[in-house]
């Protein structure tokens, strides 16, 4: 067995792995107020937690990257597809837009039913699935 040259590891295996599962948690378990990590934030959480006060953001960087984690990726559900069903429902949707006044001239009712500005969704209906080694958070 060779020596590796450089510096020697400052980080432990077990401490690497805690940095790879924390990069894939819920965020909301561990009661942040964030949506996602960023390698900043991850390390300054990993600095309280693994009590790494100087724990280098580099340093987590570098232990995603090998581990084939992206904390800026992520892909979501509502995610629009164009394929033809999705263009007929807009196609009609829109003619309508366009015409309202028409139609309202010609004494035609025009209710829009698409549309719900005042709600929003508080939760999921499916949950989220996890960011993993090699595939983003979907």
């Amino acid at each position: 067995m060779h020596r590796a040259r450089g510096r020697p590891r400052e980080i432990s295996e077990l401490e690497r792995v805690a940095i790879e599962q924390l990069a894939c948690c819920e965020l909301q378990g561990l009661k942040l107020e964030l949506t996602h990590w960023s390698t900043r934030s991850l390390t300054a959480f990993a600095r309280q937690r693994l009590h790494r006060p100087q724990l280098a953001h580099s340093t987590v960087s570098l232990i995603l990257r090998d581990a084939k984690l992206q904390l800026h990726r992520s892909r979501y559900w509502i995610t629009p597809t164009l394929n033809a069903e999705f263009v007929q429902r807009a196609t009609r949707i829109l003619w309508l837009y366009a015409r309202v006044k028409w139609l309202l001239a010609h004494d035609e009712i025009v209710i829009a039913v698409d549309e719900k500005p005042n709600l929003q969704a508080l939760e999921r209906a499916c949950p989220k699935q996890r960011m993993r080694s090699g595939q983003i958070e979907r």
